[in-house]
């Protein structure tokens, strides 16, 4: 028997050239891609786990309780026969159609579970594991696709979709005319899910003067969300293709959403390609033909053996301009960088380039090729990959690669060999084509960075902790050749969405995963029994029922108390499911000290209605409003009337004095409750109902924006706040003149660890000596960190006050490049006007012209000889300077720093036709808009400005608020975001699930049946008993037979045996529990024979590349407790297990 976990090289025969440096590994990165092969995809959260259906998982679900790893089960019907169409649907066959679920929308309303996907056909199930019958019915008669279903958060339906270029208007029922046919995103405002109103409405379309109509009519993937009371509509543009790599992702956003048009687009997309910051950010020693064509030598015929050398003679040679390839577009696309046509099997390329000197920094190939290439430097091979890429790749290289050149001349040779060449019936799905291109950096200090491409198909979520926003989304990643799912954080600055991202674990900097709740309880896993006795019950008949938190006593009031400390500012989570319609009221305590003093939010079932109720010193005050009319707990539609009771989410948000409420993303609060309590208990409540909870989660912190800012003040330890601060629809805002002081607020619970986010804007021009920021680390007067924005000395500047003693731990000038777009509605035909995010004082610009065909353009792209470069200030253009521009290179233009609010370029108008600026960037010395985050985790605090990390200083692990403050300046603070960081205090005792270190499988010698030891290295924190007990709990998840468990006699006592009925690919589960908290992860590993297929290609993408993911079928659990154990005290010391 051989039993082993399987790595996937990426390479289909040979090995990645061993001088290759491996990419490091940032502790603080997200793993992207979270789940390859994935494409155009919907993230759902329910019931305290994310899911993810799309194309690629083949009719698959699948599901992850912390979004890093993901185990798949069929919820598609498994037998399509009847219900498949027997025609094409848009060209593509059923049978496609089926392993594919294009592009679907994963939904839950009023207790149903609906996917819409491309057609747009509609299906729907009663649990979010289905079964979901295919193609249930056709949903949209105009067809359309990438369609969504957006809940609004007063409980009205939202469907958004694209509308292709071919199809009728929904307001007409006609087709364009073809010279102005355009792909758009509609919305229609529905009344259920089941039918449409025809209140239909045009939102967008691509622009060709923008970046979202660049080289293709392609506008669709929308993607609709609100967040602080305003809507936010996503959206990709230009051709789809990797090899094309403009396929990104824009945003309009309104406070109203009929208000959002094209003129509220984004000036560039939210979430774009790496490939501009690449170029911008490094040292290009060769550009690739993405930007700019390069003089080689090639040959199409086999060369004598040295032709790599340097002294090689390759005058017989031919001459052309790289990159070379076939064909010339993709899918009605030009593809950038091919420059000379390729269609033979091999070719050798030569390309000379001199260096004065060289480089000492991280050495990086820049690469794309279609199929595989071996690449050397003067004759030493330095890169050798038999796999293509349909994006480019950046691939950090050794210490020999970098010895291998020198001053003067270097030869950098390629051969790139294609099995086949590319027939006339070639199709760019799944295909290679023919591609040639090759680039060289020097990263610098940095030791590895990525190319993103792509990124696209957008779906904004609430990640683990309840604040946090993420989104979702498709990529194609260092040019691996299926790509797949990324996640990535947005942030608010105001009413401005900005994306972290795309993201690997390869790039520098601190892209951290998302945030943990405070406390969380998840039963699943669990068996029936006693409740955790860290919980605690003054009321009610309690107990873990079918792996949920259930009570069971439907005749009276119950209670039941978490273990979470007190906090006046927290968001607090319940899935809450009625045992049936006719049951009463169930909800949560927003405070608890005991009987006869508490505030107390329930859902009545049975009436349909809310209650808020205060009690007092045993005087309960009840405030009962009606659930909105659009809310059901199951839909009442005949076609699922058979349907179960399913979990539904209640939300609420305790903000100082403040309470809002929301169920399942509904706000029930028109108006904010005020709470009486201060912080107190929080806990699960019932009247007269048996009702299961589940997923539960505890999160402290607060979330303030525009005119809901709230609870600002003195300190807990009694500092108190100075000046005169009001409350608008602009946030938090003070008047601080000269001479007055500085005016200083203080929020928040005294928390150890955090993420302190906040936006700045200057109420008009900045004083010589204005200095803003933000308090983190406060915990009196006399101790505390500052953050501070000096206008004087144009420098973030951070201070540390410890015990009345000031230390200044660092100073760092404010100087950044942004990369900003043009407005296009502004200005004439030869005039590309880039507006700043705010006034600023600016001294430089950089800006790259587009180069190269573009027939969608109707243009061949070139650089014009000269440009105008003016600023406008007051409402007055004035011109700075006029500079010669160089093709295929980054212009950089620099002058006296002036202070403006937008730059123009101005081209020739005899060029104006065929000259575009492509990469804009501008240098900043100040800005009058800042925002500042700061994180405070484990002694360290972190710096960011305007999402750049400027700085890292140590910080006191005390428990602290934060605060703001002005001097001899007038501002306003908004979209004021600060989180608890989970196990920064170990003091408070708060249960944090055990954490799984490390699987392992040791195979036995070949049995029958076939055998292999199974082990897991896991750590805890000690709690919820101390030392307590951590159960493991094998199950099987998937394979051709059946598993079974029991202790290894012959191993270890913790160790356990797997025993298998038959060969073939199985998937394994073990789950950790400390007694109230779980956690789980899978393995897969091939049994008993030398080479075995997996039946899936994305479960054994997913399940060998990252030892996560198998097949989904049955469950057979057996439980294993612990008989050795050596626990983490509050983080200091590890178990192993099995």
């Amino acid at each position: 028997m051989r039993m082993q976990m399987q790595r996937r090289s990426g390479c289909r025969a040979w090995q990645v050239a061993a001088i290759i440096c491996a990419s490091l590994m940032s502790a603080e990165a997200v793993d992207n891609p979270i789940l390859p092969k994935a494409f155009d995809v919907s993230l759902m959260r329910y019931n305290g786990a994310h899911y993810i259906i799309g194309t690629g998982t083949r009719g698959k679900l699948f599901r992850s309780e912390d979004l890093k790893q993901w185990t798949p089960t069929n919820v598609i019907d498994p037998d399509p026969v009847v219900t498949l169409p027997q025609v094409p649907i848009h060209g593509i066959t059923p049978i496609q159609l089926y392993n594919a679920v294009h592009a679907p929308d994963l939904v839950c309303i009023n207790g149903v579970f609906h996917i819409l996907y491309n057609g747009i056909y509609h299906t729907h199930a009663p649990a979010i594991t289905g079964p979901f019958p295919f193609i249930e019915k056709l949903f949209d008669p105009f067809a359309g696709i990438d369609p969504q279903y957006h809940v609004d958060d007063d409980g009205s339906l939202i469907y958004v979709k694209k509308r292709n270029p071919e199809e009728r208007d929904p307001l007409t029922g006609t087709v364009y005319p073809q010279d102005q046919r355009r792909a758009e995103v509609w919305i229609e405002r529905l009344d259920s899910p089941w039918e449409h109103s025809g209140r239909w409405q045009q939102m967008l379309w691509g622009e060709k003067r923008r970046w979202d109509r660049f080289d293709k009519e392609n506008f669709e993937g929308p993607e609709l969300f609100k967040h602080h009371g305003r809507y936010h509509l996503l959206y990709v543009a230009n051709a789809m293709d990797p090899r094309t790599g403009r396929y990104d992702t824009g945003s309009a956003s309104a406070t109203d959403l009929l208000a959002i048009t094209n003129a509220e687009k984004s000036l560039l997309p939210v979430l774009k390609r790496t490939t501009e910051r690449i170029y911008h950010d490094y040292r290009v020693i060769l550009p690739a033909a993405d930007k700019s064509p390069w003089n080689a030598t090639y040959t199409t015929a086999a060369p004598a053996a040295d032709w790599r050398d340097p002294g090689f003679d390759d005058s017989a040679w031919n001459r052309a301009s790289g990159g070379f390839g076939h064909p010339v577009k993709i899918r009605n696309a030009d593809i950038p960088g091919l420059r000379t046509g390729w269609k033979t099997n091999d070719i050798w390329i030569r390309r000379e380039f001199v260096l004065e000197t060289v480089p000492t920094g991280t050495l990086a190939l820049y690469i794309r090729h279609e199929e595989g290439a071996e690449v050397s430097i003067n004759g030493a091979e330095i890169y050798r990959d038999p796999d293509y890429h349909r994006s480019y790749r950046l691939i950090s290289l050794g210490a020999q690669a970098k010895a291998a050149l020198r001053t003067g001349t270097n030869v950098i040779a390629m051969h790139v060999h294609k099995d086949a060449p590319v027939a006339a019936t070639w199709s760019s799905w799944g295909q290679p084509a023919q591609f040639a291109d090759i680039g060289l950096f020097d990263l610098g200090a940095t030791a590895s960075d990525a190319v993103v491409t792509g990124p696209s198909q957008p779906n904004v979520f609430t990640a683990l902790n309840g604040f946090e926003r993420w989104i979702s989304y498709k990529a194609n990643y260092n040019g691996g050749v299926d790509g797949g799912q990324g996640i990535d954080r947005i942030y608010f600055a105001g009413d401005e969405l900005m994306i972290d991202g795309p993201t690997t674990a390869d790039m520098p900097g601190y892209h951290p995963d998302p945030g943990r709740p405070s406390w969380s309880a998840m039963f699943t896993g669990q068996a029936d029994g006693a409740i955790p006795a860290r919980y605690q019950v003054p009321s009610g008949r309690w107990a873990i029922r079918g792996e949920a938190l259930a009570q069971e006593d439907s005749t009276d009031a119950a209670a039941c108390i978490l273990p979470t400390p007190p906090r006046r500012h927290f968001l607090l989570e319940a899935w809450i499911r009625f045992a049936s319609a006719g049951e009463r009221s169930a909800g949560l305590y927003v405070s608890y000290v005991d009987a006869g003093n508490h505030h107390r939010i329930l859902v009545d079932r049975s009436a349909r209605t809310w209650t808020s109720t205060m009690t007092i010193g045993g005087t309960a005050q009840t405030t009962t409003q009606p659930l909105p009319a659009s809310f059901r707990f199951k839909d009442e539609h005949p076609d699922v009337a058979g349907y179960p009771e399913i979990f539904h989410a209640l939300k609420i948000i305790k903000n100082g004095g403040f309470v809002d409420v929301h169920l399942d993303d509904i706000r029930l609060t028109s108006e904010r409750i005020r709470s009486p309590f201060d912080a107190g208990s929080t806990g699960l409540a019932t009247d007269r109902a048996s009702v299961q909870f589940d997923s539960i989660i505890f999160t402290a912190g607060f979330d303030d924006a525009h005119a809901l800012a709230t609870d600002w003040g003195a300190s807990l330890s009694g500092s108190t706040a100075t000046g005169a601060w009001t409350v608008d629809g602009r946030g938090l805002g003070v008047v601080a003149g000269a001479g007055a002081g500085e005016a200083r607020t203080i929020k928040g619970d005294r928390l150890a660890g955090y993420e302190w986010n906040v936006s700045i804007a200057a109420d008009g021009p900045l004083a010589a000596n204005a200095c803003v920021g933000t308090y983190v680390d406060f915990r009196d007067d006399a101790n505390f960190t500052r953050v501070a924005i000096d206008h004087a000395s144009r420098s973030l500047v951070v201070t540390e006050r410890r015990s009345g003693a000031d230390t200044r731990l660092a100073t760092v000038p404010l100087t950044h490049t942004y990369e900003r777009g043009p407005d296009i509605r502004q200005g004439g035909p030869s005039e590309w006007i880039y507006p700043l995010r705010s006034e600023s004082e600016i001294s430089a610009l950089a800006v790259r012209f587009v180069e190269g065909r573009n027939d969608h353009q109707g243009v061949i792209f070139t650089a014009p000889p000269t440009a105008v470069l003016s600023c406008r200030a007051g409402g007055a253009w004035k011109n700075l300077t006029t500079f010669a521009v160089q093709q295929g290179v980054e212009n950089r233009v620099t002058f006296p720093a002036v202070r403006v609010d937008a730059l123009r370029i101005t081209i020739p108008p005899t060029a104006a036709a065929t000259a575009r600026p492509d990469d804009v960037w501008i240098t900043h010395q100040a800005e009058s808009a800042y925002y500042l985050r700061c994180i405070k985790d484990a002694g360290r605090l972190r710096v960011f400005v305007n999402n750049r990390q400027m700085a890292e200083v140590p910080c006191s692990r005390e428990p602290s608020q934060v605060g703001v403050f002005a001097l001899n300046a007038s501002a306003h603070f908004d979209t004021m975001l600060c989180v608890e960081k989970p196990g920064a205090d170990p003091d408070l005792g708060l249960n944090q699930a055990p954490r799984i270190r490390n699987l392992s499988v040791t195979p036995e010698p070949l049995v029958t049946p076939l055998r292999a030891i199974l082990a897991v290295d896991a750590e805890d924190d000690g709690l919820p008993v101390a030392p307590g007990l951590l159960s493991c709990i094998w199950s099987q998840v998937g394979g051709p037979g059946t598993a079974s468990f029991l202790p290894a006699a012959a191993a270890a006592s913790v160790a356990m045996l797997a025993e298998f009925s038959a060969p073939g690919v199985y998937t394994l589960r073990v789950r950790v529990s400390d007694g109230e908290i779980s956690t789980f992860r899978d393995v897969t590993a091939s049994v008993g024979a030398a080479d075995i297929a997996d039946p899936d290609p994305l479960a054994q993408t997913q399940a060998s590349t990252r030892a996560k993911c198998g097949i989904g079928f049955g469950i057979a659990l057996l439980t294993i407790p612990l008989t050795r154990l050596r626990r983490r005290d509050h983080g200091t010391s590890m178990l192993a297990l099995g």
